[in-house]
Parts: C-alpha cells; sequence; structure tokens
C-alpha cells in the first residue's frame, strides 16, 4: 500500500500516471492505451473467496449460503474479487441468511438492492440522531 500510495502522491516515479481500477475483466481495454509498462494488483480468487467468507462468519452454514448465493450472481461475483466489496457483501447478505432473519425472496440481487441495504444498515446501526433510516434513505 505504501508504494500505490507514493506512486499516487507522485513521490515514486514523478513523471509517471498511475490507473487503478476495481474492473480487472476489462483490463484488456488498456491493449489500445499503448503503455509500455504497467502493473496488476490482484484481489481474491474463487478459492480465496470462499475463504474470505467462511472467516468472515463464524457459522458456517451462513457463509455457504451466502458464498453460494455470491456464486450465482454474476456481478456480485465479479465484485468479491475486491477484498472491500468483500465485506460489504458480508456486512449485508449475512443477515439474510441468519436462522432468525431467513428470507431468499428478500436477498438482494442487485447492485442498487445491495448498497440500499448496506446503506440502510449502517444508518440503522450507527446513527442514533436518525429515526427512521427509510425515510433517511428515500431523502
Amino acid at each position: 500500500s505504501d508504494i500505490v500510495y507514493s506512486l499516487i502522491q507522485h513521490k515514486l516515479l514523478p513523471g509517471c500516471s498511475v490507473l487503478l481500477t476495481t474492473r480487472p475483466t476489462a483490463f484488456h481495454l488498456l491493449e489500445k492505451a499503448e503503455i509500455s509498462v504497467w502493473g496488476e494488483i490482484l484481489g481474491f480468487d474463487g478459492e480465496e473467496r470462499k475463504e474470505y467468507f467462511t472467516r468472515y462468519f463464524e457459522d458456517q452454514s451462513v457463509a455457504a449460503a451466502v458464498f453460494k448465493h455470491v456464486k450465482e450472481n454474476e456481478i456480485q461475483y465479479t465484485m468479491s474479487c475486491n477484498p472491500s466489496y468483500c465485506s460489504i457483501l458480508g456486512l449485508t447478505l449475512g443477515p439474510f441468511f441468519t436462522k432468525r432473519q431467513k428470507d431468499p425472496y428478500r436477498v438482494p440481487k442487485t447492485i442498487t438492492q445491495l448498497y440500499s441495504y448496506y446503506i440502510y444498515n449502517i444508518l440503522k446501526n450507527h446513527s442514533r440522531e436518525i429515526e427512521s433510516p427509510c425515510e433517511a434513505l428515500v431523502r
């Protein structure tokens, strides 16, 4: 992370340009940019994604259900190569697969639904001033 930070701040290789992306599947589009030197910082591969969810959840049945859901959703699975997105997926999807709140029909399937639940949970769990997280989300 120190190297990336130094590159972005132009302290390391001051004449270079830095391109950061969270879309590894779009990397082939850069072939036309005539880049002479490049580096790639990889996130999780398939097994590492599964391992992340296994370690994230204490209940292994919840971990398996969340990973299965993510793997079946192409967009969420692509996103999960990025560790920060795995965290968001875990925080957002986990409650849908616990025994108390198990409701497979309400599980977010689109990115909009996923982030809506994510923001709702942040407002609900971390803000004492907001009386109604739903109303704050709709504003």
